[in-house]
């Protein structure tokens, strides 16, 4: 069996971290422009925890808001699954190189296999909250 993955899976593992990040820089630009005191060469050295933590303070009396903030949260969680996996080898439904996450003591979702399944539901997931950033940003883009 070759070792590498398949290109199509490494296609899709891409494509899952680049939706995530151009997520991740659409809420350190709306944490700026939110509060330009808090300057985006301090934000963009903040983790993905941190920045989902002052979303949600920044956002804790708009329940609308208050949401975006929690789903972003979620994914920077399932961010950290797919960062922190390590290469193995599925066996089922046929051998293939994929990453696998192990349990970690903190409660958490139980993730094992990040598959090409799970791929598509976090980049589709990401994509959705992009999205739906989009009026916000916009509402507080400086001109």
């Amino acid at each position: 069996m070759d070792p590498r993955p398949d290109s199509e899976y490494l296609a899709a593992l891409g494509w899952a971290a680049y939706c995530y990040l151009g997520l991740e820089w659409r809420v350190v630009y709306i944490l700026h422009w939110s509060d330009p005191s808090k300057p985006v060469a301090e934000l963009c050295s903040l983790t993905g925890g941190h920045l989902a933590r002052s979303l949600g303070d920044l956002w804790t009396k708009d329940p609308s808001h208050a949401e975006l903030a929690k789903r972003f949260g979620d994914l920077v969680d399932r961010r950290n699954d797919m960062a922190h996996a390590h290469p193995a080898t599925q066996s089922d439904p046929e051998p293939a190189q994929r990453l696998f996450r192990h349990e970690t003591k903190r409660p958490r979702r139980k993730v094992e296999w990040i598959d090409g399944a799970w791929l598509s539901g976090f980049t589709e997931d990401v994509q959705a909250l992009s999205r739906d950033l989009e009026p916000v940003r916009n509402e507080i883009k400086p001109a």
